[in-house]
């Protein structure tokens, strides 16, 4: 594997450069705990994926509009796949009571 400058570039949007997005697509990371945090100074403090500056509900937009997981990792690089399936498994405990099922 080719080893990827993360410089800036001529690119005009980086995050959107194809070397950056190949990049974060090959990169994968320990998932954090906790999976979701907030801050004030990250989108306003809308949830986000713990370290990146993604909105969880970015993810579930995508899905309630029909789009697969792999459209969303693809427009936002810095989610690793292990990452969005926790946190959809966090949404679905929290949703799904142990009582429901009785």
């Amino acid at each position: 594997m080719a080893v990827v400058p993360l410089t800036p570039h001529k690119c005009v949007r980086f995050e959107a450069c194809p070397c950056y997005v190949r990049f974060m697509a090959e990169t994968t990371y320990q998932l954090p705990s906790p999976l979701v945090t907030t801050s004030v100074d990250w989108l306003g403090g809308e949830p986000c994926f713990t370290g990146r500056r993604v909105a969880v509900k970015a993810l579930f937009d995508y899905l309630k509009t029909g789009q697969t997981l792999e459209e969303f990792l693809g427009d936002f690089p810095s989610v690793s796949r292990e990452h969005a399936i926790a946190v959809i498994d966090l949404a679905n405990r929290v949703v799904v009571l142990p009582d429901a099922a009785e």
